[in-house]
């Protein structure tokens, strides 16, 4: 019998995506993981986190493992801020990366909670899964520390998001930190990326640090992507 692991990475974030990863093995090798140390993403550096992505694709060849990544853009958060909420684009990217896999007969799936009550998390998962009558669900808060295969896909999508802000920063030249609010070097990129004629792609509109930042610099509510700044200009002509 084949097991899943599902975790994101960057939920909480003002800037760039938020990552889905879901991962399937066959429960038989779940030993693999726990004798490499597989554990959750934030309990090994960049550089662990990076060795054991290498390691995880080489053995994915030799054992026809699977993972999947889905990449959720700010545009995409900001408009399921403006619809349904965070919990129910969770569910929507938990799904899209498990119907990315090519699912057995017979499952069980392991899903790090993003919702406070984590039973209806797993429910609301599986319920928009296609053929899900032969899957069973494992939804709990902190399963990304308690499962290996949690562990495993927590680690996966870190390093993705890591790599996607890396990318950006060096697009931008600007150093942009981690994208979390509570990152002193974000905060201060955020007087790069937020200006009244320019707003970055990548920044979340809808998010409440963005918003603050907005009413307490420029005065009034932060445009949203469908209203037209007062000048669209190029992306490094913040003088």
């Amino acid at each position: 019998m084949n097991i899943i692991g599902v975790d994101e990475a960057g939920r909480g974030p003002v800037l760039g995506p938020l990552v889905v990863c879901a991962v399937q093995l066959p429960q038989t090798d779940l030993n693999l993981l726990i004798e490499y140390g597989v554990n959750d993403s934030k309990q090994h550096s960049p550089h662990q986190r990076s060795k054991i992505v290498e390691w995880f694709e080489g053995q994915a060849k030799q054992r026809n493992w699977q993972s999947a990544l889905v990449v959720l853009e700010a545009s995409v958060i900001d408009e399921w801020l403006q619809g349904s909420g965070m919990n129910a684009l969770g569910v929507h990217g938990f799904q899209q990366a498990i119907q990315a896999l090519t699912v057995g007969d017979s499952c069980t799936l392991f899903l790090d909670a993003c919702d406070v009550n984590a039973e209806r998390f797993g429910q609301e998962v599986k319920q928009g899964l296609v053929d899900s009558t032969m899957l069973s669900v494992v939804s709990e808060h902190k399963a990304d520390a308690n499962y290996p295969i949690v562990s495993m896909a927590s680690i996966l999508a870190k390093h993705h998001r890591d790599c996607i802000i890396q990318s950006l920063a060096e697009e931008l030249s600007v150093e942009i930190g981690s994208g979390y609010p509570s990152d002193p070097t974000t905060r201060q990129a955020l007087h790069q990326l937020i200006q009244p004629t320019f707003i970055h792609d990548s920044v979340r509109r809808n998010w409440a640090t963005a918003k603050n930042f907005w009413e307490s610099t420029y005065g009034g509510h932060i445009p949203q992507r469908h209203e037209p700044l007062s000048h669209q200009h190029g992306l490094f002509d913040f003088d």
